[in-house]
């Protein structure tokens, strides 16, 4: 069977392929992170601008880390099959806006200062903003690109594409603090512009099993497709310093303010994602649409949104938040793109800050208790002890937790435990004294009794 290639794609008519002449592609754009969720998400918005004839935003991608993106891309001239399923049916494309893959910091930082490049575009996952290192760093990188860029003064925009509250205002801080050089900081602050974004696709690591798919309906096998859902959405702020592709043809919306958009985001979805994660985890499900589908989880989410997100929320103007929910409900049931829980559940130490603790706070200044999502931090914190109510094994990548896991070697008492996060780690900062307490009561019905028992109060309300 072929590999994808470039003379391939004249071959696959069932297949939607660029409708531009790569050959002509210039290199407009540097994309930082280049995982499956950029390759399902901007990249595609990025793909309709080519498919246009604006054939300025050819990107560069860089992958630091390892060198498996480019040891599977370069092969296939960095062409790769978007595989996007729903239970509905399937689409697949391949995405050509690709031109180079770089594993090398110093010819990233060549990149950036090009003049020719006029955005970059970061995943870098949310753990690493918090990352200041000077050399290693995504910031310390940028911070020493733009000091080369800053002798040819052509302005550039760096945009985030991360789950981080903003995101773009978060990463402009943290690169500004590194812009040591003479006149760097007067320079970035008038000729860089950090737009922050909100994203939204679904997009699983992919499988051996969905590379065996892709052969099967496509003929031909690719070394790194992207299995995602059909849904997408990009939201930006409306901040550039140069010029940008026309991300709108993609259907991308561009606005004054982003932040209305990730808070709906990041609460009822992102929040519904990690409980799902934890409880599932809890529950023996290996899958989100598993956890989704039972009876009883299904209840507390809705439960958890309708009584204690919702009143707490300021939603985008026009949005229906019933309707919103019942999406979620409905792309999170999607068999046809199984999401692990366990990659949910990872990194929570720095997810749920973002996720759950805005609905808390807010519940508690109001004077109100949040039970739900109280419950919801201890559904994590029982996942930590590596242990299903079934016996299996729960294992997830979490650094951020070490500190929680020694708590939880050396305490027995479930409350005390609670007490002791908090006290000796700076993962609950603030937290009330009676949210905790009220947090270990739950904590000691989920650990002595399981999950059943502990949300069996909470739907009875």
């Amino acid at each position: 069977m072929p590999r994808l290639n470039s003379s391939l794609l004249t071959q696959l008519d069932h297949v939607r392929v660029p409708a531009y002449s790569r050959d002509r592609l210039q290199t407009g754009m540097v994309h930082i992170g280049l995982g499956a969720f950029h390759r399902a998400h901007q990249a595609m918005y990025t793909e309709r601008v080519l498919d246009r004839g604006d054939l300025r935003w050819g990107t560069v991608g860089a992958s630091l880390r390892t060198t498996n993106a480019r040891d599977a891309l370069a092969p296939q001239d960095c062409l790769y099959t978007v595989c996007a399923r729903d239970q509905d049916g399937f689409e697949l494309e391949v995405h050509g806006g690709l031109v180079d893959i770089l594993t090398d910091a110093d010819a990233l930082m060549a990149a950036i200062a090009d003049p020719q490049v006029r955005v970059v575009t970061l995943t870098i996952t949310e753990k690493r903003y918090q990352d200041a290192d000077r050399t290693g760093s995504a910031a310390g990188i940028l911070a020493s690109a733009l000091a080369r860029r800053m002798a040819s003064r052509a302005p550039l925009s760096i945009l985030s594409c991360d789950n981080l509250t903003g995101n773009g205002r978060v990463l402009g801080e943290s690169v500004l603090a590194l812009c040591d050089a003479p006149g760097l900081a007067s320079w970035v602050r008038d000729q860089v512009a950090f737009p922050s974004s909100m994203v939204d696709r679904i997009t699983p690591r992919a499988t051996a099993a969905d590379r065996k798919w892709l052969n099967a309906v496509a003929g031909y096998t690719d070394a790194s497709p992207v299995v995602c859902e059909t849904y997408s959405q990009w939201v930006i702020e409306d901040d550039f310093r140069a010029a940008r592709p026309e991300w709108e043809a993609g259907g991308a919306l561009l606005v004054k303010d982003v932040a209305p958009y990730e808070r709906a985001k990041l609460r009822l979805l992102n929040a519904s994602h990690s409980l799902l994660a934890y409880f599932g985890l809890l529950k023996g499900y290996e899958t989100i649409h598993e956890a989704v589908n039972d009876a009883e989880l299904r209840a507390f989410l809705l439960q958890t949104l309708d009584g204690e997100v919702k009143p707490h929320l300021k939603a985008p103007a026009g949005m229906d938040v019933n309707a919103y929910i019942a999406s979620i409900l409905r792309r999170f049931g999607n068999h046809a793109v199984p999401y692990r829980t366990a990659q949910v559940a990872s990194d929570g130490s720095h997810k749920l800050p973002q996720r759950i603790h805005p609905t808390l706070k807010a519940a508690w200044a109001a004077g109100e208790p949040a039970p739900c999502l109280e419950l919801a931090l201890c559904a994590w914190l029982q996942t930590l002890k590596g242990k299903a109510e079934d016996g299996t094994s729960i294992a997830y990548d979490d650094p951020g937790a070490e500190p929680v896991r020694e708590l939880l070697r050396t305490h027995d008492d479930p409350e005390g435990l609670i007490q002791a996060v908090a006290r000796e780690t700076a993962l609950w900062p603030a937290f009330p004294q009676d949210a905790l307490l009220r947090m270990g009561r739950a904590f000691a019905r989920l650990t002595q009794n399981g999950v059943s028992a502990a949300l069996a109060p909470l739907l009875t309300r």
